[in-house]
């Protein structure tokens, strides 16, 4: 019987000594608790302010503010390449009297002809639009059409005499860009021309009729 009751309390003492463990355990927890509350507590009234306003006496308090700017830009002032009639001949035909001379250079060397076929727009039929961005983009250029000639033709993205980026129809663009980068500038609204050139091989290479297409010009966050 002793035995029993020993061990009975023996039990008995252990079970107090584990609730007396976990009591100490859950006290030091709500003290944690306590503390973690009142630093947040006091990080939150970080800012205030206070004080006596007594003979011109102030009170001044901060407040943090913020905002952020998504990034945009916008195409405006656009006006459309017109080729107008070409008289079908054969020859390179251009959208304008003027324009880039890189963009000529590039043209006859990519048609692989001389000088003396170049047939210019006796007025001016470029395309042209303005571009403003507030963040670094890519610009490029596509042609599509349902019905356009069977001719070789080039468009470019130019600027000045700087040809920035190229398309094409019936022909394969090779090493010419096909998208080039422009970098933010403040307050600056930046000016482009669409410089265009048909090729006509042959006087039979294809209908008279009226050919229409469609250039796209992709800006895109860079």
């Amino acid at each position: 019987m002793k035995d029993v009751l020993s061990v009975g309390a023996t039990i008995v003492s252990d079970r107090e000594n584990n609730n007396w463990e976990e009591w100490k355990t859950m006290k030091r927890a709500m003290s944690l608790a306590l503390v973690v509350v009142l630093v947040l507590a006091f990080g939150a009234i970080t800012h205030a302010a206070e004080g006596p306003l007594n003979s011109g006496d102030k009170l001044t308090a901060t407040l943090n503010t913020q905002a952020e700017i998504g990034q945009y830009a916008q195409i405006e002032q656009i006006r459309d390449l017109q080729f107008g009639v070409l008289e079908g001949k054969v020859g390179v035909y251009t959208a304008s009297k003027e324009g880039s001379d890189s963009f000529y250079t590039g043209v006859l060397t990519k048609f692989g002809v001389e000088p003396g076929k170049l047939i210019r727009k006796p007025d001016d039929g470029r395309g042209s639009f303005e571009l403003e961005t507030n963040c670094d983009v890519k610009v490029s250029l596509a042609f599509s059409s349902d019905k356009w000639l069977a001719s070789k033709t080039l468009f470019a993205i130019t600027q000045g005499d700087e040809c920035k980026t190229w398309a094409g129809r019936n022909i394969g663009l090779g090493s010419l860009p096909t998208v080039f980068a422009l970098g933010f500038q403040s307050d600056t609204r930046h000016v482009f021309h669409v410089d265009g050139a048909i090729y006509i091989e042959s006087i039979s290479q294809q209908l008279a009729d009226n050919y229409n297409g469609t250039l796209t010009v992709t800006v895109e966050a860079d």
